[in-house]
């Protein structure tokens, strides 16, 4: 996906080859063709006909059944180059994006869950003015190390948050649509046509989706916090579904019905449960600091009986070193509770540094005339 010059396309089809049995698909991002439609719309000079028609072009630009996108695309073009005021935007329009409509249209990215590129351009503004400091590159080696340190970085921030917990900007979003949904899910009926695999949701006799249950357990983390299952466990028929990929309403409808019912049967994570198995495992376990603490006596003990004069000078030597040791450590242990707090506040004021001497001013030696 990139925009409308064909440069990246076509390096890509020169690096890794026309004849490949899964051929890719050039895609055109949906905010550049509008972009491109609205600064090209002033060819029309009547305000009413330049908002009709690009009403016209972004219905036939979301239009997601194909038989329907044909006839639509067919309409279209015969009303813009028959009318006298939208003649000049129709050839323009048919000549850069009629026949090439595989690229713009959203009926041919069905479950692409894509349609704009803005995520890479602004992977390429971070690496062009971050990494490489605003530099033009001219050596591969210098390019794919600054790549390299932009995916360590983002590594290691997706580390980061994932141990803190944060959500993501795809729970935030599911969590919100949850929300919103619980207020009109009593204008939609939902009917089952097979158990647990299929059910048709619709709010009117002329309006109804199908949506199917495509896995049992939770296979990614893009889940939401109320319904407890993830964006792939489900698919539904909607523009909203085709278009973005991920739970719609009706799909959020659903599995609060199951789940007021009883009937959302899952398969539990198996990596959930082993941690926490491991973490009751960890919690019932008995306190370790008194084990150690049993240890060490037997030890004493045992150590009091020992006959030193059978051992030789490098065996006395390296305990001698440990006991040493071992009685640093617990003297610095005992150290702080034998200070109170004005001895602490005597010990921080008496510095080292306050007895160093200021260093003599020097002035200036120029003559001021």
């Amino acid at each position: 996906m990139s925009d409308m010059a064909e440069c990246f396309f076509n390096g890509w089809l020169e690096v890794m080859g026309e004849g490949n049995a899964s051929y890719p698909q050039h895609l055109f991002c949906s905010w550049h063709v509008d972009r491109a439609w609205q600064s090209n719309l002033t060819k029309i000079s009547d305000r009413e006909k330049r908002s009709e028609i690009y009403k016209i072009l972004k219905t036939l630009q979301r239009e997601t059944p194909l038989l329907q996108f044909t006839s639509a695309l067919t309409n279209a073009l015969t009303y813009i180059c028959n009318n006298e005021k939208t003649r000049n935007f129709g050839e323009y329009f048919k000549k850069n994006y009629a026949y090439n409509f595989r690229k713009w249209a959203y009926c041919f990215r069905v479950e692409a869950g894509i349609n704009t590129n803005m995520h890479l351009e602004s992977m390429h503004k971070v690496i062009k003015y971050f990494y490489l400091e605003r530099k033009t590159v001219k050596r591969l080696d210098e390019g794919l190390i600054a790549v390299l340190k932009y995916v360590r970085d983002k590594s290691v921030e997706r580390i980061i948050r994932l141990t803190k917990g944060e959500h993501t900007k795809q729970t935030r979003f599911l969590s919100q649509n949850h929300k919103e949904v619980l207020k009109h899910i009593d204008n939609y009926i939902i009917e089952t046509n097979n158990y647990n695999i299929s059910w048709t949701i619709k709010k009117n006799e002329q309006t109804s989706y199908t949506i199917y249950r495509l896995l049992d357990i939770k296979c990614c983390e893009q889940i939401c916090l109320f319904c407890e299952v993830c964006t792939r466990m489900f698919s539904c028929e909607c523009k909203f579904y085709l278009e973005n990929r991920t739970m719609c309403k009706h799909i959020h409808m659903l599995i609060n019905k199951l789940q007021t019912e009883n009937k959302l049967e899952t398969v539990p994570d198996f990596r959930v449960d082993n941690i926490s198995t491991e973490l009751l495992a960890l919690s019932e376990k008995p306190n370790s600091s008194n084990k150690k603490i049993k240890d060490i006596k037997d030890l004493a003990s045992k150590f009091e009986s020992l006959d030193f004069e059978k051992f030789d000078d490098e065996t006395i030597n390296k305990i001698h070193h440990h006991l040493i040791i071992a009685k640093n450590i617990t003297s610095c242990s005992n150290f702080p509770n034998d200070i109170n707090d004005n001895t602490k506040f005597q010990l921080r004021n008496e510095s080292n540094k306050r007895l160093i001497e200021s260093h003599i001013r020097l002035t200036s030696t120029k003559n001021n005339a």
